[in-house]
């Protein structure tokens, strides 16, 4: 990026330097105060920026005809509002995929004044989009003309861009599964398996350190996610175990995976276990992906994926009893899926939301010929799991 300096440092002389440096252009562009008609244009400069090279939005700058123009001295800052939130909810709200800057506000020199500096990288998410995914912009940095609608021709580059840093997702998932041969032992019980993450993962956005500690020191039921001592140092995160039925593997791109043997039943002819068994390894998931991206990472648009695994010859119930459960599901596929789209930052306050909409998704195609289960039926059971285990 065009700042080398950690953004708690900055001063408004750093501002004042970068101003002398750069004119506005492909990388950076500068506004007076964040006013009504800066908060409208704010998406398409954020995006437009993330489309093309990534770029530096520097608000509490006049220029003119392209470059800084003196004194530069910040803007007046808004009494209770916090700007970087602001910045925040523009984006997210007004970005398709989700996007989130970099934003630090900067203290002037001038008091009551302040800067406000933006930093975009270039997405591999891009094409981004605006005013309900119509218009897709891109820095062509001529002159007061900043930023253009982008052509089928380039969408379609972006697109491949794209496609690109899938296959990230897709390595992490392979060095997952191999932990699990390695660690796990072998067993025809039914499996639960989720792999969340960045949508669009495609750079480093935390240390193998932090996330050692972070599986070291965070806490979930009274306990650790997995203990101590199960803790595996790897070249690109952190293994954790627990007994010989759960293991979780973070990597420094910001993605959990978590596998749970699911506790059975296996007396008599049909061997069963209960639906919580499926629901409380999603809820520990989502649960330690939350603390991660709120304690330590960032805010970030995330993909969660689930997957029941080999449950064709178990009977999945209701309640606590296949003698006193109304209801009882069976797949008579190997792998039932289901996956959720969701912003980091909505994982506590959407938590009975996520988690209803994946365990439908996982009982629907296990109820054949049935259209008696409903998705608020679902919603219930999830909220009673939900309360009666305390997650946040």
């Amino acid at each position: 990026m065009l700042i080398q300096k950690p953004r708690d440092q900055l001063t408004a002389a750093n501002i004042r330097e970068i101003c002398h440096r750069f004119d506005e252009g492909l990388r950076v562009e500068y506004k007076r105060e964040l006013n009504k008609d800066v908060k409208e244009s704010l998406p398409a400069v954020v995006s437009s920026f993330a489309n093309s090279y990534g770029g530096l939005l520097i608000i509490g700058v006049n220029a003119k005809n392209g470059k800084a123009v003196e004194p530069i001295e910040g803007f007046d800052k808004p009494a209770r509002e916090e700007l970087p939130l602001t910045v925040e909810n523009l984006c997210h709200g007004n970005i398709y995929p989700l996007l989130m800057p970099l934003t630090t506000e900067v203290k002037s020199d001038i008091p009551g004044k302040v800067f406000l500096v933006v930093e975009v990288e270039s997405s591999p998410g891009a094409p981004h989009a605006i005013e309900n995914s119509r218009k897709v912009y891109v820095r062509v940095g001529s002159g007061r003309k900043l930023y253009d609608l982008a052509d089928l021709d380039l969408i379609e580059r972006l697109i491949r861009r794209r496609d690109s840093v899938l296959a990230l997702r897709k390595e992490f998932e392979a060095s997952a599964e191999d932990l699990v041969e390695k660690f796990l032992p072998k067993t025809s019980y039914p499996k639960v398996r989720i792999i969340a993450g960045p949508r669009f993962p495609h750079t480093q956005i935390v240390s193998r350190e932090k996330l050692y500690q972070f599986l070291r020191d965070t806490l979930y039921r009274g306990g650790a996610p997995y203990t101590r001592a199960g803790l595996k140092r790897l070249p690109e995160g952190v293994c954790g175990i627990r007994g010989d039925s759960k293991l979780g593997y973070l990597d420094t791109l910001g993605h959990l995976f978590h596998t749970e043997i699911v506790e059975c039943n296996a007396a008599g002819e049909r061997p069963w276990y209960r639906l919580v068994e499926i629901i409380l390894p999603i809820l520990q998931a989502l649960i330690v992906l939350y603390r991660l991206y709120k304690d330590i990472v960032h805010a970030s648009d995330l993909l969660i994926e689930v997957k029941l695994v080999e449950a064709v010859d178990h009977v999945c119930v209701w309640g606590d009893h296949p003698l006193y459960s109304a209801e009882s599901f069976k797949p008579i596929v190997r792998i039932v899926p289901a996956e959720h789209l969701a912003a980091s930052e909505n994982l506590e306050s959407e938590i009975v939301e996520i988690l209803t909409d994946l365990t439908y998704q996982i009982l629907w195609p296990m109820k054949e010929g049935d259209e008696s289960l409903t998705e608020a039926q679902v919603r219930g059971r999830v909220s009673t799991i939900v309360s009666a285990n305390r997650p946040f």
